[in-house]
């Protein structure tokens, strides 16, 4: 009676617990009984499963091998009586064969769910794992899966409470009858075997068993991911096991061939490393061997370790408990297999948009597939190389040989070019993938520290720690690398693709320069000699020609790529250029003054000299440094004098000069590449940092610290020019100059890839469209004009934004500085379009917010806000009233793009729809009705598809901007520590902060900790630049807290979030000051007003109005757990009666619709009496319920039910809070944040 009536051995129990109710979810009570229930009926219900499986197995193979009885004779008279005619003898068979195959199957099907926790004692002795593998072998297609997936079932357990010797036993016994089933399907083939023609087509995509093919290998993952080291040495089963996962990762299909490459990185990341360089090598902590290797460190039962360990009851122990080892010649035949494949899924080898294999639908899957083919592919030639590193160098070094030698031979036909372009780009990805982890192998023995990814060479104590064989072994493997280098220089190759991968090859062993930097010298001067094999057909300082060739191009990008091997080199071993940057510095010189390099060739090689020269003395450093000072300066003073390049006043004639654009372009380039390439110097103990790092004034060294960053001395005449040209490139967008720009205006707008981006759309069909004429800042056409101005806004935006983070101190002292940076950066901002304002907050005004010392706040952020955040209050409120009004009526209105756009007439940006199409098959005389027709309804068409796009485009362009803005607006309401006045120097524009240090203490009493979001210690006085602004322009003040607080009601989550951040910050602004200006007023702590009126009036009017109408909003549920948060802080300073100030929170309330005074005094008798934050809470969401109506009280109901991630503001409780650093952490690290062209 332990079987129900589903089969599954559980019985239905009506007064079990939780079964009350059929909306209750069961407790863990009546859970804990149906697993009970289960387990009591296995020794029933199990059994009988397997007997079912054999007695119908059994069946139906005697009622195959009896013989056919004969034919029954009275057919005829059964018709005539009126009865059915009798089936043949042969049907009867089928029929009842086929029952019996029915019952097979429901009893697997039944199994696949019983074998997931029945004992696995119990599953071994029973004859499942045997039936499966011979349904595998010779059942039908559907009693085939179905054992497959039966043995994936069993592949997902882990070892629980199991004994080790149980599950090494089962899960060994799952890996031979899977593998000996597949052996006898012939699916397991050694290497050395050729894969069938048969077995290629059927396994491929569209074969018949392409979906056997799939599972079969899902269950040879599950089972080598979770328990490979259970499967026997003894008897083969882990050698076969290899072999089978390599059958697969040579089949030609990528979808089969890829799905093998997880568990290979899981195998080679785990296995124990043989080599003697193990010890020290990279490969050496993957499995916890230690460098005596040696076949007698394998544990030939397998088990321990890894997810499933044996020696772990909980399934999650430590690896180290057992290891194991891959054999060699496996890891060799792997990286063989990969470095064949790699030549498939190289970029070369592209098909093209409309040229995709049958068996992707698009050119963006397909692009998904090849592309993670590929870096898997790359991960694992990294692992395989610490694990065989002699295997590795051999298998690349003959990649790379047979793929020179293609190159260098003769090529007659397109297709062999192509071939041999591929080849080498495979042999290139298969060198970068190797080369590190063999460096950092030899690294560790001979004492050397590459400066890598921390592996070998980061915990080199020296050869004195290693044995003499891990030495000659180190040094074997440095000369083979420095053999492969030296033949690699020795190539020659003139074809302009060839020389851009020969460019990416010298590149690769630039982290082998470490351990022999005797061979700097020679790469360096390949790479120059190598250029000249594509001579200048003019001086290298003019430009480009007009029109571009494909053929100019690519030799252009080719020399390009050469001059860049320096940088790369310099960035991964500048120790082995330091001695030659004198030698270096007069060459590129001279190869400049002769005219053999071009502007972008010189960038890219000062730029790698100046990488080389951070790792140089002081003095080197200053020697390398100062001969790039004359080229930069003569950049401040083209800009100085020529910014009319991009001047408003004659835009026509001046954006039409290529020479001067050509040359403005590289210089600034080069002024941006000079900041981001020499790193800050370091400053004394006790001092700040000039990296940013710290908050406040503590992230700059003081104004007379002698040790400053070796740019600062050049800030005063380096950014006043850029600061002209940033002026410039705004006036461009100014509706008073638009009109006169004509054609020229689209400089204002984004181009098509810009949109393909933002929109999310293949940016390869764009660059295939512009693939004819690429762009190109000296080109003759407006697209190029627009090009240019592009790239010079933005890289004088990274110029402030690198000047900020790295020349902070010599920034901020700077008087003609402030008088011209903040009016340049802000002063056209009311034009420019979104994306443009958005880059320009987050990457020049929010690092000055961030970090502008208080002292010099006075004439640096004060005027930037007193113009910029009325225009942005403006700017964002227009455009989400616009936004929220155009879904309200069910379309885009034009008004709303231009409040959004920043007030132009035409909306910077955004495309008209249709723009420049005409229809011309409607004229007289032409297709006829029918035609014109359809031309009309196509343009219609595209015009309608712009017009979403349109739509789509400001809408997430006013969501980017309005969460940077609202960042930008917490750095102004971030509290830093005053700097201490040495001399009695006070906070410009206004008085000293309330209340000095002795005063500050009592406050820090007075603030609850969970209402202080960004206070601290009572003892440091703290102040923010939003209170010197309400000292100095309270105006412009107003306008950044009304837009901080509102944005609490925009429907866009990130915003929201970051304005709950933004009001808590005035909340804990305010409380201290009610706490200052009490003191001060010599009363109690909060028994007199506030020292700050226009504060307070925010924080309990705004503030409170917001937060109560965001929970109402549905646009804004995932943060209503952080708004009721606020609320409560909100509450729980101005409410309590005792408090002078919670009559105008009173009256707040009262404006909520049914809440009398009555009703009020109720509240604020049950708030104030309750001590916790959760019933205070709860009583919030019960008044606003009230008042409400269904709809406010379904979405009060759904923030207790949020996912785990979102939570109330994260806020300690019951302590003070120390200070909080100022600055987040941004993504300055990246070598081109914005993307940037190196020279077009």
């Amino acid at each position: 009676g332990a079987v129900g009536a589903s089969g599954d051995g559980a019985t239905t129990d009506p007064t079990s617990p939780g079964s009350s109710g059929a909306a209750d979810a069961p407790d863990v009570t009546s859970k804990r009984a149906f697993l009970s229930a289960l387990t009591a009926s296995a020794t029933t219900v199990f059994p009988f499963l397997c007997e079912v499986l054999e007695q119908h197995f059994q069946a139906a193979q005697k009622l195959r091998s009896e013989p056919l009885p004969p034919a029954a004779g009275g057919g005829g008279a059964a018709a005539a009586a009126g009865g059915n005619p009798t089936a043949s003898p042969e049907q009867q068979r089928r029929d009842q064969i086929a029952a019996h195959v029915g019952a097979l199957s429901a009893a697997l099907g039944a199994l696949s769910t019983w074998v997931e926790w029945v004992p696995m004692r119990r599953l071994t002795a029973s004859s499942v794992l045997s039936a499966c593998s011979f349904f595998i072998r010779e059942g039908t297609p559907s009693l085939r899966m179905q054992a497959l997936d039966v043995l994936r079932q069993v592949t997902w357990r882990k070892r629980a409470n199991e004994t080790p010797a149980d599950y090494i036993t089962l899960m060994d016994g799952v890996g031979g009858a899977l593998l000996g089933a597949t052996a006898a399907l012939g699916l397991l083939l050694s290497p050395q075997d050729p894969l069938p023609p048969a077995m290629i087509r059927e396994l491929g995509y569209g074969g018949s068993q392409a979906e056997f093919g799939a599972r079969v290998l899902e269950v040879v993952e599950s089972l080598g991911e979770g328990h490979f080291r259970t499967l026997s040495e003894a008897e083969g089963r882990r050698a076969a096991f290899l072999t089978q996962l390599l059958t697969f990762t040579r089949h030609p299909y990528l979808r089969l061939s890829g799905g093998t490459l997880t568990l290979w990185q899981q195998l080679l990341r785990e296995a124990s490393p043989q080599h003697a360089l193990a010890g020290g090598g990279s490969g050496g902590a993957a499995g916890g061997g230690g460098g005596s290797g040696g076949p007698g460190a394998v544990h030939a039962g397998g088990g321990g370790g890894g997810q499933n360990s044996p020696t772990s009851g909980s399934g999650s122990g430590s690896k180290s408990g057992s290891s194991y080892t891959l054999p060699v010649d496996v890891v060799s035949e792997l990286m063989r297999m990969l470095c064949g494949a790699m030549v498939l899924v190289v970029p070369t080898a592209d098909p093209g948009v409309n040229n995709v294999p049958d068996w992707c639908d698009s050119h963006a899957e397909y692009k998904e597939v090849v592309v993670s083919f590929r870096s898997q592919a790359k991960a694992i030639l990294r692992l395989a190389a610490s694990l065989a590193p002699e295997q590795a160098l051999q298998a690349a070094g003959t990649l790379l040989s047979s793929a020179f030698a293609a190159c260098t031979a003769s090529v007659a036909t397109t297709a062999a070019a192509s071939s041999s372009t591929a080849q080498l780009e495979a042999a290139v990805l298969v060198l970068t993938a190797v080369l590190p982890p063999l460096c950092d192998m030899a690294a560790a023995p001979l004492g050397v520290s590459t400066g890598g990814s921390g592996g070998a060479g980061a915990g080199a104590t020296g050869p004195a720690a290693v044995s003499p064989v891990a030495q000659a072994a180190a040094a074997a493997l440095v000369g083979g690398i420095a053999d492969m280098l030296q033949a690699v220089l020795r190539v020659r190759l003139s074809d302009p693709r060839h020389m851009t991968l020969h460019a990416e090859a010298i590149e690769a062993f630039g982290c082998f320069l470490a351990l022999r930097p005797d061979l700097a010298v020679p790469t360096v001067s390949c790479c120059l000699e190598v250029m000249r094999l594509l001579p200048l057909e003019a001086p290298g300082q003019l430009p480009p020609p007009p029109r571009q060739t494909p053929e100019w191009r690519a030799q252009f990008e080719a020399r390009l790529a050469m001059a860049n091997v320096l940088l790369g080199l310099a960035r991964a071993a500048p120790g082995a250029l330091v001695p030659h940057l004198s030698a270096l510095v007069t060459e590129i010189s001279v190869l400049w003054e002769r005219g053999l390099l071009r502007e972008g060739e010189r960038v890219l090689l000062w730029e790698g000299l100046l990488a080389a020269a951070s790792a140089a003395s002081p003095l080197a450093f200053v020697q390398a440094y100062m001969p790039l000072v004359p080229g930069v300066a003569g950049s401040a003073a083209a800009g100085s004098a020529g910014s009319g390049g991009v001047s408003p006043g004659k835009p026509s004639l001046e954006l039409g000069a290529r020479e001067r654009r050509w040359t403005l372009y590289h210089q600034v380039t080069l002024l941006e590449r000079a900041l981001r390439r020499t790193a800050p110097a370091p400053v004394a103990a006790g001092g700040g940092s000039g990296s940013g790092s710290g908050g406040g004034a503590a992230s700059s060294p003081p104004p007379g610290s002698s040790v400053e960053h070796p740019f600062s001395p050049h800030l005063e005449w380096c950014l006043p020019p850029v600061a002209r040209l940033v002026a410039c490139i705004h006036a461009l967008a100014d509706p008073r100059v638009r009109p006169s720009l004509g054609p020229l205006s689209l400089v204002n707008d984004m181009d098509a890839l810009e949109r393909a981006s933002r929109l999310g759309e293949d940016r390869d069909l764009v660059k295939a469209v512009e693939q004819p004429e690429p762009r190109c800042v000296a080109g003759a056409n407006t697209a190029d004009g627009r090009y240019f101005v592009r790239g010079v806004r933005e890289c004088c935006y990274m110029v402030l934004n690198l000047a900020t983070l790295h020349c902070g101190p010599a920034l901020w002292r700077s008087s003609q500085l402030a008088a011209l940076l903040p009016a340049a950066v802000a002063g056209g901002a009311a034009a420019l379009g979104d994306w443009v304002v958005r880059l320009l907050v987050r990457h020049v005004l929010t690092p000055w917010a961030q970090r502008c010392p208080l002292s010099r706040a006075g004439v640096w952020m004060v005027p930037l806000c007193s113009a910029f955040l009325p225009h942005m209050h403006d700017r964002l409120s227009g455009g989400w009233a616009a936004m929220q009004a155009a879904a309200a009526g069910g379309g885009a209105g034009s008004g709303g793009g231009a409040a959004a756009g920043g007030g132009s007439s035409s909306r910077p940006g955004v495309r008209g729809a249709g723009g420049g199409v005409t229809c011309s098959s409607g004229a007289p005389g032409g297709r006829g009705a029918t035609a014109a027709a359809a031309a009309a309804a196509a343009v219609a068409s595209a015009a309608a598809a712009d017009a979403t796009s349109d739509e789509v485009l400001r809408d997430l362009l006013l969501r980017e901007l309005s969460r940077e803005y609202l960042s930008f607006l917490n750095a102004l309401v971030t509290r830093r520590p005053i700097e201490e006045p040495s001399g009695g120097v006070g906070i410009p524009g206004g008085a000293a902060p309330p209340g000095g240090p002795s005063s500050a203490g009592a406050v820090g009493a007075l603030i609850n900790s969970r209402v202080s979001a960004n206070g601290g210690d009572g003892a440091v006085p703290q102040e923010s630049i939003l209170e010197v602004l309400l000292r100095t322009q309270p105006a412009a003040a107003q306008c950044g807290l009304v837009t901080g607080v509102a944005a609490l009601c925009w429907p866009d989550t990130e915003s929201a979030s970051r304005a709950v951040s933004f009001c808590r910050s005035l909340l804990a602004l305010q409380t201290q000051s009610l706490g200052a200006g009490g003191l001060q007023n010599g009363g109690s702590p909060g028994s007199s007003g506030s020292s700050n009126p226009e504060l307070e009036g925010v924080v309990v009017g705004a503030v409170t109005r917001s937060a109560i109408s965001s929970l109402g909003l549905v646009s804004t549920v995932m943060v209503q757990a952080q708004v009721l948060e606020l609320l409560r802080s909100v509450l729980a300073v101005y409410l309590p009666p005792n408090q002078p100030h919670s009559a105008p929170l009173r009256a707040v309330l009262g404006e909520l619709p049914g809440v009398t005074p009555q009703v009020l005094d109720n509240f604020t008798a049950s708030f104030c009496g309750t001590q916790g934050d959760k019933e205070q809470r709860v009583l919030i969401k019960k008044l606003l319920a009230a008042v409400g109506g269904e709809e406010v009280r379904k979405l009060l109901a759904a923030v207790s039910k949020l996912p785990g991630g979102v939570s109330a503001v994260p806020e300690p409780k019951h302590r003070e809070r120390g200070p909080i650093p100022d600055v987040t952490p941004q993504d300055w690290g990246l070598p081109h944040l914005f993307d940037l062209p190196d020279v077009l």
